[in-house]
């Protein structure tokens, strides 16, 4: 790209070396064409453009939950692992559990949905949550001692 700036501009340049390092000064009043089907530039507008060619293009940072295509925040429970055990904490054991966690409450909310529209309504409550943990054998037995606020108590419905 320099070395036909330096042609037109009458300066003899060796093949390795650039227009900018050679011996002939270049004028800021100089028009030349580029190569690269830009209009016709100044030498300052030339090396703006050739600092903006050899700049990396970085795309944007992405979470590691939406590299994992999950919605639960991975880094957070990766702290949250590593807070509470005490011990470096891999970031494949913080994706599989964002995924496990993922899983659980997408199942429990199409669940308690389910019951929710059988009944006519729009709003899922605590209750109907409870409704369905109870009602799914391998939910109530994951979850037979816990206990949900403002719920009153109920055994399992197998």
């Amino acid at each position: 790209m320099f070395d036909s700036l330096s042609y037109l501009q009458g300066s003899k340049v060796s093949p390795g070396c650039s227009a900018l390092e050679s011996s002939s000064p270049i004028r800021d009043n100089v028009s030349v064409t580029v190569d690269h089907g830009y209009a016709t530039q100044t030498q300052s507008q030339i090396i703006s453009i050739v600092h903006d060619e050899s700049r990396i293009r970085r795309s944007k940072p992405r979470t590691l939950s939406s590299r994992a295509g999950l919605v639960f925040p991975v880094r957070r429970l990766a702290k949250k692992l590593k807070k509470s055990t005490n011990c470096k904490v891999w970031k494949n054991s913080a994706v599989f559990l964002g995924a496990v966690l993922e899983y659980l409450v997408s199942e429990v909310l199409q669940l308690s949905s389910a019951i929710v529209r059988g009944r006519s309504r729009v709003r899922i409550q605590p209750r109907d949550v409870n409704f369905a943990l109870r009602g799914d054998r391998d939910l109530d037995e994951l979850t037979k001692n816990s206990v949900i606020p403002g719920v009153p108590i109920m055994k399992s419905m197998k």
